[in-house]
């Protein structure tokens, strides 16, 4: 039997939606205003999201028009799952569409595809750091400064995200780091019953991040967030 050749281009479709629902996880969560550790349902909503090349920007606008419309109206509770929203992603996406196949306009010969525009989501990204954020002008020259295809910087952009998080954590004070502690721990015993003791630590490690991102309002650094 021969063997079967791996597909180059599969890890990388991978990360690019790994990173793509982490955006979407970050929007979603700051929605809602409060922590939830999305399911493995909503995991495959996004994935079929991303298979379908929905744009993030889309995905984006239609949960906030979700939000939005359930503030107009007075909706009691909060939404606990990306699967509520689904309906409303796939409608503002046919509306995208449709726009787009009513005015096509072919790329110029040799042009970039168009959307990518790095360098101005980097600027986008630097422009979105807290201005309380220590050394935030370093963080935004760093963003700047990178360079290479999408997938490359977005590879890039995870590193740092990784960075920021822990130069953010480091710089906390005693009692801030208690309150977050208490925070993750709260939200640790309502999920407690029905998850085993090793998600239990994964879901540990996504609240604190959650929560850290929430309190010092830190963007996901990524492109498919500006």
């Amino acid at each position: 039997m021969n063997a079967i050749d791996p597909d180059p281009d599969a890890e990388e479709r991978s990360a690019g939606a790994h990173r793509y629902f982490r955006a979407i996880e970050d929007r979603f969560i700051s929605l809602r205003g409060a922590p939830l550790l999305l399911s493995p349902a909503d995991h495959l909503v996004a994935r079929t999201w991303f298979a379908n090349g929905i744009p993030f920007v889309v995905v984006a606008r239609a949960l906030e028009g979700v939000f939005a419309r359930r503030r107009e109206r007075g909706a009691s509770g909060k939404v606990s799952s990306l699967r509520y929203c689904r309906s409303a992603v796939e409608k503002e996406w046919k509306r995208v569409s449709r726009l787009q196949a009513a005015d096509i306009r072919a790329p110029a010969s040799g042009a970039e595809e168009p959307g990518l525009e790095i360098a101005a989501r980097l600027a986008a990204l630097g422009a979105r750091l807290p201005e309380s954020l220590p050394g935030g002008q370093a963080w935004a020259r760093r963003l700047s400064a990178l360079g290479g295809d999408a997938e490359g910087v977005e590879n890039q952009l995870a590193t740092l995200d990784d960075e920021l998080i822990e130069a953010v954590a480091s710089a906390m004070t005693s009692s801030e780091r208690q309150e977050l502690t208490a925070a993750v721990e709260k939200a640790l015993r309502a999920l407690a019953p029905r998850l085993t003791s090793e998600q239990l630590q994964v879901a540990s490690q996504q609240l604190h991040k959650q929560l850290l991102r929430q309190r010092f309002d830190l963007p996901l650094l990524t492109l498919f967030e500006s």
